[in-house]
């Protein structure tokens, strides 16, 4: 995973191994941090383990279907630009 920031202030470039993000504790430390975050939102529902591993798995193989092309792009409009790839 790539995840590339650029503005006026600074430009920088952050890399993470997949292994280390689509892995069996990757999926459960993103699991609870949403349970925690639904939690304080007061909503009634949970993110189980299991559904945030079939998560990671479906963008994990999403790589081959994007080829080169970022997975998320967002431009603010004080001209900051925010890159993720897989």
């Amino acid at each position: 995973m790539r995840i590339k920031v650029k503005s006026e202030d600074a430009n920088f470039s952050i890399r993470i191994p997949s292994v280390l993000c689509f892995n069996w504790i990757g999926a459960a430390i993103a699991s609870k941090t949403i349970n925690i975050g639904i939690s304080h939102a007061n909503v009634k529902t949970k993110l189980p383990y299991s559904s945030m591993r079939k998560l990671l798995k479906a963008a994990k193989q999403s790589r081959h279907l994007l080829q080169g092309q970022p997975l998320v792009e967002v431009d603010s409009a004080d001209g900051t630009k925010v890159e993720i790839w897989i």
